[in-house]
């Protein structure tokens, strides 16, 4: 019966430690749209703005202004 108990706790603790692990490995890397995404994101913003498709200069600014209130912009490799 200690023996099991024993096992299982060495068990919980690995899986424990492994979910902490991924916490770890993830929690610093911040979501940076890449390819299609970054157009993507924009069309977005401009649904938002204007209710159409079209992405305008203004989409960017209002993007890029939104984008800056939670980190820094030369973050990572960015269009300025």
């Amino acid at each position: 019966m200690q023996n099991n108990r024993k096992q299982l706790v060495i068990k919980g603790l690995i899986v424990f430690l492994f979910f902490m692990g991924l916490v770890i490995y993830y929690k610093p890397s911040e979501p940076y749209a890449t390819g299609d995404g970054i157009e993507y994101v924009l069309t977005t913003e401009a649904w938002y703005n204007h209710g159409s498709p079209d992405i305008r200069y203004s989409d960017f600014c209002t993007f890029k202004a939104d984008f800056v209130a939670h980190q820094m912009w030369q973050s990572e490799l960015r269009i300025s």
